[in-house]
């Protein structure tokens, strides 16, 4: 938490690119209402009850859209299983007997590689390398497949076997304030970056943010007694809550967005990958929607 709460403003916009610049807007939102009609440190007014309501509506929003794709359509549902793994084999004839080759269930090609994470055979254009910095950056770097090193120990009964499997289960790995992993393909990709990643970054900027605006109601007698100080105090914790719940509302919006975006990409190759929308293709919702799945820094 010490370093989500450190870092999360300066990598949460590396994440997001163009529109963690929404955060501008609140933030000057919020910035308006406590310096525009004045903070009185120690005793909460109009200033404190409007950007509080301005922190609970930015929160709101997360925990409806987190709720929505949780359990009313349930985003993960379609990765989890790995459906992918059950196209990755074509029927071919052979002198008139049937022979079955394996293909990469993402591009329909000779596979080339094997994913770390779900060990499916995919070509080159399916495997995505490291993302950046995830493999350097020693803060947030967590484990993404416990259930694979679970089941390597338990399963295997040779001690190398078993050794090695567990290896390769704890190398696959993922960084939360990257929202960034290691070697994997495109499927594994999509699905931990954004059923697990990126909401886990959203839950924690959010956490932080209930923090912030839960500080100068807590502590009003406290901020009352250092005068200029306390004002000023109040006025930064507020204004830092209304900027962690922006930018959780907006990781969270992106997560959403792409893993959908790989559902509608991919489903015509792997029927189970259900999306949960159609994409618009034309006006502003169009635009929009394009500045939440590309950054001006990936490739």
């Amino acid at each position: 938490m010490f370093f989500l709460t450190l870092l999360a403003p300066i990598f949460a916009p590396y994440i997001l690119g163009w529109p963690a610049l929404a955060t501008l807007v609140t933030l000057a939102a919020d910035l308006g209402i406590t310096l525009g009609l004045g903070v009185a440190a120690g005793n909460p007014g109009l200033p404190d009850y409007l950007s509080l309501s301005l922190t609970i509506t930015l929160v709101g929003a997360w925990l409806g859209l987190t709720l929505a794709t949780a359990l009313w359509r349930n985003l993960e549902s379609s990765f989890d299983r790995m459906p992918w793994l059950r196209h990755t084999q074509e029927l071919q004839s052979r002198k008139g007997g049937r022979t079955y080759q394996t293909k990469c269930p993402f591009t329909g090609l000779r596979p080339t590689a094997r994913c770390p994470s779900c060990s499916c055979r995919v070509h080159d254009i399916a495997l995505q390398p490291p993302d950046r910095w995830v493999e350097s950056l020693p803060v947030c770097d967590v484990p993404l497949r416990w259930d694979l090193a679970k089941e390597a120990m338990a399963g295997a009964e040779n001690p190398i076997q078993a050794r090695e499997s567990l290896d390769r289960a704890l190398d696959f790995r993922g960084n939360v304030l990257l929202a960034g992993v290691t070697t994997c393909c495109v499927g594994c990709a999509a699905w931990q970056k954004n059923c697990h990643l990126r909401p886990r970054l959203a839950l924690g900027m959010t956490s932080v943010s209930v923090t912030f605006v839960i500080l100068p109601w807590a502590f009003s007698g406290f901020s009352d007694t250092i005068g200029v100080a306390g004002t000023a105090l109040q006025v930064a914790t507020e204004a830092l809550a209304v900027s962690y719940s922006t930018l959780a509302l907006l990781v969270q919006i992106q997560a959403v967005l792409r893993a959908n975006a790989f559902l509608v990409e991919y489903a015509a190759a792997v029927p189970e990958l259900l999306p949960l929308f159609r994409p618009p293709t034309a006006g502003l919702l169009a635009h929009l929607h394009a500045l939440f799945l590309h950054t001006p820094w990936e490739g």
